[in-house]
């Protein structure tokens, strides 16, 4: 359960900062922030067991036998937590950096997602998930880009 909170947390903050973005531009920073550090808490819940040699694994039924696995080891583990914490230092620093003219719900939201689809490479349980993923992150990219998707 931990793993799916790990997953969706940036995910659904990202379709949050998205909405309150126009509205309530000094709010936006903090929803992004909380969001990054509720990912490093997770993986700071998750760690002791995957350190001691366990694998933690999450799946729900997804379509025609496929499961929405996901798979958390020592070197996903290691690569989560450099998207945890680089995502949570992003974030910090462009609280600080963006001008007040600049759209924080966009780029907050773009800057969630892509952290979120990066989470969802490093723990994709299956070769379906890992490819949902890295076309996600893919299509933040090209968003980020300002090209659309």
């Amino acid at each position: 359960m931990v793993l799916f909170a790990l997953l969706l947390t940036p995910l659904l903050a990202a379709v949050l900062a998205g909405v309150i973005g126009a509205r309530r531009p000094g709010i936006v920073p903090w929803v992004a922030g909380s969001a990054a550090l509720v990912c490093c808490a997770c993986i700071g819940i998750l760690a002791p067991d995957v350190l001691a040699g366990d694998v933690r694994r999450a799946a729900v039924p997804w379509f025609a036998g496929v499961d929405f696995a996901l798979r958390l080891d020592g070197l996903a583990l290691a690569f989560a937590i450099l998207v945890a914490a680089i995502g949570a230092l992003v974030v910090l620093y462009a609280a600080y950096y963006l001008a007040p003219a600049d759209p924080p719900g966009r780029f907050f939201a773009t800057l969630l997602a892509f952290m979120g689809a990066m989470l969802g490479v490093v723990l994709a349980g299956n070769l379906i998930v890992l490819v949902v993923f890295w076309e996600l992150r893919a299509c933040e990219e090209i968003v980020a880009s300002g090209m659309g998707c």
